[in-house]
């Protein structure tokens, strides 16, 4: 019987080794590691953590994850770059999705911005601006291929860069914010029967994550929005970290 659960993490491990790349469970999949052993049941993908720095310049790297039937989808499809890479499995009998989550270092702090979800006055409609523009610029055979073709990619694009600086510059957002610390030093532990990194300090990291009482299993804690009074979630402003690096 195929385990995808070990499969999906013996390639991350595989992509660690051929290229380097110092990466951790992160969420709920280090939550799952540390407390059971394995990848909690509800789980469809595998949290990975790793530095921003480390895959910015390095992007193609990721190719080594299409050798296997995954799609890479780099920031929920924007035209930039900022938290977040999704690897989609296109063989779900062999692989779990991959969530590669992008932490940058500032101060004493690692820090990820949830870029698309702003909080503010008009916040709704300055998310919904920045996904129109978005699609502008992706368009192709779609309703705003047209509008692309009159104002032109150049001149979308500038409009675009311009809109998400006043975006990044005006609104709020949520970040998961941690000591760097944290990050600095990993040990192995044994998950699915896959020995695969975890912070050094787990305990702290899934403190910060979850709350004091995360050895505590409850299966009510998405449901009941029990996340959203993480230690490790703050409300910051979106200029906190420079701006997101274009595609």
């Amino acid at each position: 019987m195929i385990n995808k659960k070990q499969n999906t993490l013996k390639l991350i491990l595989e992509f660690k080794k051929k290229f380097n790349k110092s990466l951790w469970l992160e969420g709920g999949s280090a939550l799952g590691a540390v407390r059971e052993g394995k990848l909690l049941e509800w789980d469809h993908d595998i949290d990975i953590g790793l530095w921003y720095d480390d895959i910015i310049n390095k992007i193609e790297i990721l190719d080594f994850f299409k050798n296997y039937n995954f799609n890479i989808i780099i920031q929920k499809n924007f035209v930039f770059i900022d938290n977040i890479i999704q690897l989609k499995s296109k063989n779900r009998e062999n692989y779990l999705d991959i969530d590669l989550y992008l932490y940058k270092k500032k101060h004493n702090f690692a820090l990820m911005r949830w870029i698309n979800s702003p909080v503010g006055a008009f916040s709704k409609q300055s998310l919904y601006l920045l996904r129109l523009f978005n699609t502008i610029l992706l368009s192709k055979k779609n309703k705003f291929f047209i509008l692309r073709k009159i104002f032109t990619y150049k001149l979308v694009n500038i409009l675009f860069r311009n809109y998400l600086y006043l975006y990044i510059n005006f609104y709020k957002c949520r970040y998961h914010k941690f000591p760097k610390t944290l990050f600095n030093n990993f040990i192995k532990i044994k998950v699915e029967n896959v020995e695969f990194f975890v912070p050094k300090e787990y305990s702290l990291f899934l403190e910060y994550r979850y709350g004091k009482n995360w050895m505590i299993k409850d299966k009510n804690f998405n449901e009941q929005g029990k996340w959203k009074m993480s230690k490790a979630r703050e409300l910051l402003p979106m200029n906190n970290l420079p701006m997101p690096k274009m595609l």
